[in-house]
């Protein structure tokens, strides 16, 4: 992408407060604020600096900025219960699935590896694969995980869990903004 001011340069900086692509001449990094500003923002960065402040400032509002929101997606990607809309699960729950999806997924690899074909029901894999099969930590009424072992020429095998809203998809996948459907493991 052309820089607008310079169009024999490249855009290659982004400004830290309103996100515009320039090149290095048009958005100078400032020291303060540890990137680039453009010059649409340089007057409100130059009169900030020029009111005494009585209350020290941090060193790099981006940085801090870019932190806080690390940690709000990490704590939506980990699936905490109360950021989850309709989720009543413990913390450990999601990680939990996790294990136990790939636990099973690795016994219906071993199952195939041996005879030659996934079996048709997670209950095959008892008790030459699993002790039991896992309970899916987010069905209502500790069902196990769910299998789905599609004959039909084009169409997967899934394996997978109800996830936080605790409502059977049919493997429909997991939507991390709604919270809705099945958390996935494909098997073949």
């Amino acid at each position: 992408m052309r820089c607008p001011s310079h169009p024999a340069l490249l855009a290659t900086s982004c400004c830290i407060i309103c996100s515009a692509w320039l090149c290095d001449v048009c958005a100078p990094i400032v020291d303060e604020l540890g990137g680039p500003v453009c010059p649409q923002c340089r007057p409100g960065v130059d009169s900030l600096a020029a009111e005494p402040s009585t209350s020290p400032r941090p060193r790099s509002f981006s940085r801090l900025a870019i932190a806080a929101l690390l940690v709000l997606v990490t704590a939506l990607a980990v699936g905490y219960p109360q950021l989850v809309p309709g989720g009543g699960s413990q913390p450990g729950d999601l990680r939990r699935a996790y294990r136990q999806l790939e636990s099973v997924g690795m016994a219906l690899e071993r199952f195939r590896a041996e005879r030659g074909h996934y079996p048709t029901s997670l209950s095959e894999l008892v008790p030459g694969q699993l002790r039991r099969v896992p309970r899916d930590p987010f069905a209502r009424g500790r069902e196990e995980l769910k299998y789905l072992a599609m004959e039909s020429a084009g169409q997967r095998r899934l394996l997978y869990s109800v996830g936080p809203d605790g409502e059977d998809q049919q493997g429909q996948s997991l939507d991390p903004l709604s919270g809705r459907g099945d958390i996935v493991y494909p098997v073949d």
